[in-house]
């Protein structure tokens, strides 16, 4: 059976980048605002883009409806160990768990790399406020808040995808490296206005990165 391109390479780049940069100030706690900055970079530029007119990563293409019977269907069939059949459909995009997962990861994630940035300048001074110990605490506080739920989330859209494939969607491969998936219906095409926007946001994300290492 044929594949078409779902994923464009401007879009896992997007994909793979943001993954490093939200997990990687776990274990590189010097680079902690390098990653955060470029992350918050990345998040914004991917959420402009899903305004945009890519294929099925254009949030009008995102499916949101049938999230608990997708669920539901989801973990029955992981019960039953049954594979996908008319009732359990596998989406050419976003299925509405993936949907709903990547718009919180996305919004979650560029408050978590703010109130983050907010504590950066506010320590350098290029924020004034009146105790900034009280300040930086409760930002702090926030800023953690944010970070573990968007990764909760995150660990729960790996699982989703985990489950797809168990189900019998495609390959690992397919969705994550080669972009290419059997049960889309048409290749996703990237306009040079928008290769050019992917070029110039990683271009951004690269130089806030050294700059703030």
């Amino acid at each position: 059976m044929k594949k078409h391109l779902v994923w464009s390479v401007y879009v896992r780049i997007f994909h793979w980048s943001l993954a490093v940069c939200f997990l990687m100030p776990y274990f590189f706690k010097s680079y902690h605002k390098a990653f955060g900055t470029a992350f918050l970079v990345l998040a914004i530029s991917r959420i402009i883009w899903g305004f945009g007119s890519v294929r099925y990563t254009k949030f009008s293409d995102f499916t949101f409806s049938g999230l608990f019977d997708y669920i539901k269907n989801a973990l029955k069939s992981l019960k039953t160990k049954a594979k996908f059949d008319e009732k359990t459909k596998i989406y050419g995009g976003h299925n509405a768990a993936s949907s709903y997962a990547i718009l919180v990861m996305l919004i979650g994630g560029v408050f978590t790399s703010s109130f983050g940035l907010m504590i950066y300048f506010i320590k350098k001074g290029f924020i004034e406020v009146e105790d900034k110990k009280i300040v930086t605490n409760l930002l702090g506080d926030i800023h953690g808040v944010f970070a573990i739920f968007v990764f909760m989330v995150v660990v729960a859209h790996v699982l989703g995808v985990l489950i797809e494939k168990y189900r019998g969607g495609d390959s690992l491969n397919s969705m994550l490296i080669d972009g290419k998936k059997v049960n889309a219906k048409f290749d996703a095409k990237v306009s040079n206005f928008w290769k050019i926007f992917a070029v110039i946001s990683y271009a951004t994300a690269i130089y806030t990165f050294i700059i703030m290492s």
